[in-house]
């Protein structure tokens, strides 16, 4: 990345002398400063030229140079300082010292007239001096800059020392100047935009590491709840989008984040927040946009708890069935045979007739929200699909879990709504020979449809949605409150497929934080 700014110059005069001296013309010192006139400040990132310091070394005049910077991106300043002389003198530059707390992020080219002088590289001054140049009119010095990502935003990272000689031949004729850097307080190098917002604690407690949900749209409106507007200044594939944290002690840094859909302008994204006081405390995180040739770093990997989009691996680790005729939650053995990838998806076939069978993976599941995609095919078989969680075998080799489904079976009738049982289920399999059905919920279903099916647990209170509205809501009073296993459940006919996508598994706690204010749009500094 390349700035290019207007610089202040350091006037050299000859005088008459044995070394032909040379010193400057104003008498104090400058501290320099892109974002005050005469200095025009262009783009986002700027060298600062002020009178901002009293202060001499050595009898010397000192100038400062105030550099301020990105994180982890390189920056060009061209030119950050400009050098006149009224006559045909030689000047080189030479490396003093590197300090400050994060010295160790900084790495810096400085050039004369087109010859490198210094070398900074994680703080230590790899090139003190260069070669002499000729200084004729004017020379520009040119700054080449990385600030790590380790440094803080918006704070002073490092100082560099330096003396500028003005003829070579003698240490008398020479002006110190400083480098001070610093880093913008802004994440993201390349980012024209960004917008704050509030997550408001639970009264449950304060959290770590909790999923957000926002709707990021496109397009113009008002800022409110989850919902953040664009205004026409993102990609429209959303690749651009970025988050981050702003932690108690000042400092901002990237979390991770995942689109799970995008549509009508609009996308669904998931961000995972590192820690959100309890109520009515808030956490501040930040969206960033305007970035045309950003690529998406969606990773629903490293936004939730558990999550398989079963793009390249399968991912459970155990799959235990069940048979009907020896009594649900009775363990009968283990097939995996019948789970395999399928076009970007998970497939299952049923292969064990009238039965109940898994597929789990060991993972913290506590208060959690289990969450997949099903799609139960033509509908043309008794069909039953859904998530379990909880999930563990009684010394009795029976099993204890809760697990929710749709299940679709029009020829039988059900026993709590009489009507054809076609339904979303809540289950409770209580480690007997025997299941509690405490809740059916008439639901239509569609052949070859997909739907998004997510039991929610928070001690014994437990919810079901589907397609993010909410079909059922029961508290179990003597809950099953252990079990380390999570996953997929499928039944019931032979040779009958069902298809999953996009499992994932969340933290979630009652009531959930909900979404504060959203401040006003930022524009790159």
């Amino acid at each position: 990345m390349r700035k290019t700014v207007l610089a202040l110059s350091i006037a050299m005069l000859a005088l008459a002398g044995a070394y032909a001296a040379v010193t400057i013309i104003n008498l104090t010192e400058w501290h320099v400063q892109a974002t005050q006139p005469p200095v025009k400040k262009l783009a986002a990132y700027g060298v600062k030229r002020t009178a901002a310091y009293a202060q001499a070394e050595n009898g010397l005049n000192v100038t400062y140079v105030e550099v301020t910077a990105p994180l982890g991106c390189r920056v060009i300043f061209d030119p950050a300082l400009v050098l006149s002389a009224s006559t045909n003198l030689p000047a080189k530059l030479y490396a003093e010292s590197v300090t400050g707390n994060y010295a160790f992020q900084l790495s810096v080219n400085v050039s004369l007239g087109g010859t490198q002088q210094v070398q900074v590289v994680s703080g230590s001054i790899t090139q003190s001096a260069g070669a002499p140049v000729s200084v004729q009119g004017s020379a520009n010095f040119r700054l080449e800059v990385l600030v790590g990502s380790g440094a803080p935003l918006g704070s002073e990272v490092a100082r560099l020392y330096t003396w500028l000689y003005f003829n070579a031949s003698t240490s008398k004729a020479r002006q110190k100047i400083v480098w001070v850097f610093k880093t913008m307080s802004w994440l993201y190098c390349g980012w024209l935009y960004r917008k704050g917002h509030d997550i408001v604690g639970s009264t449950a407690g304060a959290v770590s590491g909790y999923q957000v949900r926002l709707r990021v749209c496109s397009g113009s409106g008002t800022d409110s709840g989850d919902t953040v507007y664009l205004n026409g200044k993102g990609r429209a594939d959303f690749g651009d989008l970025r988050f981050s944290y702003l932690q108690p002690d000042g400092r901002e840094v990237a979390i991770p984040y995942w689109v799970e859909s995008v549509s009508g302008g609009c996308a669904t994204v998931w961000v995972k927040v590192p820690s959100i006081p309890a109520s009515p405390g808030t956490a501040r995180i930040y969206v960033y946009y305007g970035n045309p040739s950003a690529t998406s770093e969606s990773n629903g990997a490293a936004t939730f708890i558990y999550f398989n989009d079963f793009s390249s691996a399968i991912g459970f680790t155990s799959f235990p069935y069940d048979k009907g005729a020896d009594g649900w939650g009775d363990v009968d053995g283990s097939d995996s045979s019948g789970w395999q990838l399928f076009q970007g998806a998970l497939k299952h076939r049923v292969t064990v007739d009238a039965s109940h069978m898994y597929a789990l993976t060991d993972v913290q599941n506590g208060n959690v929200a289990v969450c997949v995609l099903i799609n139960l095919g033509k509908l043309e078989e008794i069909e039953e699909a859904g998530v379990a969680a909880r999930h563990s075998v009684d010394a009795n080799g029976y099993i204890r879990q809760y697990y929710a489904r749709l299940i679709y079976a029009p020829s039988l009738i059900d026993s709590l709504t009489f009507r054809p049982r076609v339904n979303v289920e809540l289950v409770k399999s209580t480690g007997l020979p025997s299941e509690v059905e405490p809740v059916h919920v008439y639901y239509s279903l569609q052949a070859n449809t997909w739907y998004k099916l997510e039991m929610r647990l928070y001690g014994g209170h437990i919810t079901v949605y589907v397609d993010d509205s909410k079909v059922i809501d029961w508290t179990d009073s003597s809950p099953i409150t252990s079990g380390s296993r999570l996953g997929l459940f499928s039944a019931y006919n032979k040779n009958v497929d069902h298809l999953y996508d996009n499992f994932y598994v969340r933290n979630y706690v009652e009531p959930e934080p909900s979404h504060g204010q959203w401040l006003p749009e930022e524009t790159d500094p």
